[in-house]
């Protein structure tokens, strides 16, 4: 699984350097989506980027609506995540943020999602879920 990071995905929507590779990830994404997983947190992320770099409410609306159709995993941030991301991102004197993405990227090869529970759940075999 590849976690995707809002700073690539502003880039679909905003003429910035490096938009030509941000697109050929997103024509992938379109083809496997759910290859690919997105803190919770990223719509918040994005729409607050995106609400002071585009020209109309219009456009943030269409791009907010584009996002959720592209089918990304959603990784749900609860306490167990969150006091994960906290300690990497003491050590590492990272944002919490992207200390949260860090993980799960470290981790997303084995993210599976309980329907029934707020906490991530790590398993070695996705099919016990």
């Amino acid at each position: 699984m590849i976690i995707i990071d809002a700073s690539i995905a502003v880039k679909w929507f905003v003429e910035e350097q490096g938009r030509d590779r941000a697109e050929a990830i997103l024509n992938q994404i379109k083809g496997r989506p759910t290859d690919f997983a997105v803190p919770e947190f990223f719509y918040i992320e994005m729409m607050s980027v995106l609400s002071r770099l585009l020209e109309s409410k219009t456009q943030l609306d269409q791009t907010t609506q584009d996002r959720f159709d592209l089918g990304l995993v959603q990784i749900r941030v609860g306490a167990k995540l969150l006091t994960a991301a906290g300690q990497i991102a003491m050590a590492y004197k990272l944002s919490g943020y992207d200390s949260i993405y860090y993980l799960g990227a470290y981790i997303g090869y084995t993210l599976c999602f309980k329907k029934s529970s707020d906490e991530l759940r790590i398993l070695l075999n996705c099919d016990q879920v």
